[in-house]
Order: structure tokens, then C-alpha cells, then sequence
């Protein structure tokens, strides 16, 4: 019932920005506000999510747009021998033709082949009757345009969720076909992307929210339709073992993954539409999903419920042990772990406070999505939460309701979602939480309602402390009203 009240809820939800005209989706309010305003594009893989939706529909009308939606997709695919685009589709319905030479994720996106070609093959498996044979033939012709396409060595072993897709696509692919030889290219792959994972039994594109939903798609449509016996049994393993490690850094109480987090567009799933949420919804229902108000008039990252239908298709049947893991906090815990590339994360969970850290000698360069440091706290009847800014390379270890950080560069900012925050004589407070900062001072800047930026500052140096010379501080956080001692502590180690 839950998988069923997802497909028809989010399904309900994305008519409202479908475009009958162009038998496409318009951006939503809330996606890519920054680059372009709503309602000014035409979506491409959300319009295969959409379309794949409409095709299970009783009414002949639904049928009907979605295959014309089918068309468009088509149309809108690169087949250009030699171009670095070939095989992939336009970004958006109203993206101008790739220059040349054209620049990779700015004039075309070549993931657009897997996620469009995953669902074309689901459109291929359960609703062939709807398309129509003539149809059947083009989206599987245009399957094979994108898998060949495809060049090998473009994604890495550790690109975990295009990976994941491209493997089985060439996979199903060449089973359809009869092509032996694509088979074993995409068994192959797939291999070489799971004996990465298992190096340190996590995916590199660690503890993404958005990224972890991508990731079981891949891995339930590895299962529901396995091109191989490899598949099925892989897929079954893998998918156990990212729930697992996914529900340890989740906190039913305050709605929220824990940090850090290698690839995120928001740190907070009650304020941004997270795709790992909408598996939570098929398993407990939609009360259970952390989730933005759906009726409000923007949702932040919203686009991403329209895969709530492919979502809803392949989400398993979810026992009483799986709804308790996702509606019930399991106790306070502290997790530490190692990941490739010298990457360690520490985490401490309890119901009230979860705070995350990754440390590595890399340099990030201020990426947006790479969150080494957060925070999250129970802010009255929302959730408070906080985040490095413009991570650059980072040493940072959270010991229980402590954290040790040493940034490369100095200032540091933090960004502050809560009712109220301001500096204090020892660091910066909101209504719930107090943070002591030792070795810097904060400074606090309102930046919007409810929206803070923290500026962390150097005290004095020490003195003979050489120019440059790398010097950290410590920050303990403190709630008010404090609830710690209601569960009792479990310690996680995980290798």
C-alpha cells in the first residue's frame, strides 16, 4: 500500500508541471531556481520517470501522452559517431545543440544515457502493450544508441550510481539482443564496480542521500530484472549492505541522514527533497518519509519526486523489522570508519544531536555538494542544522558531542539553519543548541529568515607559530533542555 500510495501521489503531484504541448515536464518551483526560473525548461529524465507512470494508467488519455513523451525523448538523443555527446540526450528540451568542442555537464550530461535508458528498458518490460510494437522498436533501438555511446573507461569503477546503471543496462541490453559479448561487458563492469565497494564495504559517492536513491534504483532493477544470475545475486547482497550502512547514519527522530556527506544538495531532507526518501515512503508510508511539505508552492529539489513512480515499481515488500528501522530510533551510537583515498568519517548519533565529520588530505575546492562537517539538533518543532561552507582540505574527528576541525584555510564559514542564532562570549547559541568554540572566534551574520552563516576566526598565533602553519579548533555542542541520558549508547566500529 505504501509503494502504491507513492506512484500515485507523486504522480499526481508532477501532473501539475507537465506541459501537454510539449509532452514534456516544466522545472518545478524549487529546481534549478538559481540558473533558470520556473517553468522555463523541459526535464529529461524526470520526463521518463513521469512517462513511465502515465504508461500504468487506466485512462487511454495517460497512455497516449506518454507515449508522444517517448517521442520526444527520442528525438531529442545525440547520434553523432565521434561527438563526446553521441548517444546521450539534450539536457534539457530546450538546451542549444552541443558546440564543439563542448564542455561536459555545462552543454550536455552523458549520465543522461543511463537514467533515461534505465527507464526506457522498464518502459520495454512492463508496458510494451501501451507502446505499441513500431514504438517497442525505437526505444530499443534508442537504448542501443546510448549504451554504444557509452565509451569505456568515461565512468570510473567509483562513479557508484551511473556505474551501477550503465552495467546493467549493457548487460539487459545484450540478453535482449542476443549479444553475448555486451553481456559479458556489462557483467564485466559491474564486477568491477561491486569489488571496489567491497574494498571498504561502502560505494566512494559516500552517504548521499540523493545519490544512496540512485543507488538502490540500480540495485533493484539489477534484481527485478537480472540479465544474468550475477545480477540478481550481487544486487540482492549490495542493496542489504547500503541499507545497512545508510539506516546507521539515519535518525527517525530528527528526520535526517547524519554527516558527512560526499555528494548532497541540502543537508536536510525536511527542507529538500532527498531520493533516499522516497524508498522510506515505499517502505513505511509517507508519514515515515523525511520530506518538504508537499503542498507547499516551492519544493526545494522537487523535481526529484517525480521518480516516485519507477521507485514505486521496484521497491520491495518491506516486514515489520524494516518499518521499525526507518520509524524508530535505535539508540545513541558513535560510528567511525574508513573509506578510499585515506577518508575517515567519524559520527555520533543520539536522538536529540547528531553531528558528522570526514577528514582527507584532499583538496575539495570549495565543492557545494562535499558536506565534511554538519550538524543537526532538535529545534523545537523543526530541525536545527549546520554545515561547512566551501570545503577545502579538511582534518576533522567528531568524539561524541565534540568535534576536532583543521581547516587548510582560514576563515572558515559555517552555514546555520534555526529559528535564531548569535555569537556568544564562548562561540554561537540558537534557541536550542550552544556550541563552544575553542582555538577561534565566531562571528554570526543573519543571511535570510531563519538562515545564519557563522564566521569561524583565528585567535591570536601562538607565539613561533610559522606563517601558514595548519592549527585547529575544537567545538562541543551543548542542548538545552538536555534529553542525553533517555538511550543508552551502542558504539559501532566499521572496517
Amino acid at each position: 500500500m505504501s509503494a502504491a500510495d507513492l506512484r500515485a501521489t507523486t504522480l499526481a503531484w508532477a501532473r501539475q508541471f507537465w506541459d501537454p504541448e510539449r509532452h514534456m515536464v516544466w522545472n518545478p518551483p524549487g529546481s534549478f531556481d538559481s540558473a533558470t526560473p520556473p517553468r522555463s525548461v523541459h526535464l529529461t529524465p524526470n520526463t521518463a520517470w513521469v512517462a513511465y507512470g502515465l504508461l500504468g494508467s487506466d485512462d487511454p488519455a495517460d497512455r497516449a501522452e506518454a507515449a508522444a513523451a517517448v517521442d520526444v525523448l527520442i528525438g531529442i538523443q545525440y547520434d553523432e559517431p565521434g561527438a563526446a555527446f553521441h548517444g546521450t540526450y539534450a539536457r534539457v528540451l530546450e538546451a542549444p545543440h552541443p558546440p564543439d568542442p563542448p564542455t561536459m555537464w555545462v552543454d550536455y550530461d552523458p549520465n543522461w544515457r543511463q537514467f533515461v535508458g534505465t527507464t526506457f528498458a522498464l518502459m520495454l518490460e512492463d508496458h510494451a502493450e501501451a507502446l505499441g510494437d513500431e514504438r517497442c522498436e525505437r526505444v530499443l533501438a534508442s537504448i542501443a544508441l546510448a549504451s554504444e555511446g557509452e565509451p569505456d573507461g568515461r565512468i570510473d569503477v567509483n562513479y557508484a550510481n551511473p556505474a551501477l546503471m550503465r552495467a546493467w543496462l549493457d548487460a539487459w541490453l545484450g540478453a535482449r539482443m542476443g549479444d553475448a559479448a555486451l553481456v559479458e561487458r556489462g557483467e564485466a563492469f559491474a564486477r568491477a564496480v561491486l569489488a571496489a565497494h567491497d574494498t571498504h564495504g561502502a560505494f566512494d559517492e559516500f552517504n548521499s542521500p540523493t545519490y544512496y536513491g540512485i543507488d538502490l534504483y540500480a540495485l533493484r532493477i539489477w534484481q527485478v530484472f537480472p540479465p544474468t544470475p550475477y545480477f540478481a545475486a550481487e544486487g540482492e547482497r549490495v542493496e542489504r549492505e547500503l541499507r545497512a550502512m545508510a539506516m546507521r547514519f539515519y535518525n527517525p527522530a530528527l528526520r535526517n541522514f547524519c554527516g558527512p556527506y560526499t555528494r548532497s544538495y541540502h543537508p536536510d531532507a525536511t527542507r529538500s527533497v532527498a531520493l533516499f526518501a522516497l524508498w522510506i515512503w515505499a517502505a513505511a508510508g509517507r508519514e515515515a518519509a523525511p520530506l518538504p511539505a508537499l503542498d507547499a508552492p516551492s519544493i526545494d529539489h522537487g523535481h526529484d519526486l517525480m521518480a516516485g513512480p519507477v521507485v514505486a515499481r521496484l521497491a520491495p515488500s518491506a516486514g515489520d523489522a524494516e518499518r521499525a528501522t526507518v520509524t524508530q530510533f535505535e539508540g545513541t551510537r558513535d560510528i567511525a570508519m574508513a573509506l578510499a583515498n585515506d577518508r575517515a568519517v567519524t559520527a555520533h548519533v543520539e536522538r536529540d544531536l547528531m553531528v558528522g565529520a570526514e577528514s582527507s588530505p584532499h583538496d575539495w575546492r570549495g565543492w557545494s555538494q562535499f558536506m565534511p562537517f554538519t550538524a543537526h539538533w532538535a529545534e523545537g518543532a523543526t530541525t536545527g542544522v549546520l554545515w561547512l561552507l566551501a570545503p577545502r582540505r579538511l582534518r576533522a574527528t567528531v568524539r561524541g558531542r565534540g568535534a576536532d576541525l583543521t581547516p587548510s584555510h582560514w576563515p572558515i564559514e559555517l552555514r546555520v539553519l534555526a529559528s535564531e542564532c548569535s555569537a556568544t562570549a564562548h562561540g554561537f547559541a540558537t534557541d536550542a543548541l550552544s556550541v563552544a568554540v575553542t582555538g577561534a572566534v565566531a562571528r554570526v551574520e543573519p543571511t535570510g529568515a531563519s538562515d545564519y552563516r557563522v564566521v569561524l576566526e583565528l585567535t591570536e598565533d601562538e607565539p613561533g607559530d610559522p606563517v601558514g602553519h595548519e592549527r585547529g579548533l575544537v567545538l562541543t555542542f551543548d542542548l538545552h533542555g538536555d534529553r542525553a541520558g533517555d538511550v543508552d549508547g551502542v558504539a559501532l566500529q566499521l572496517d
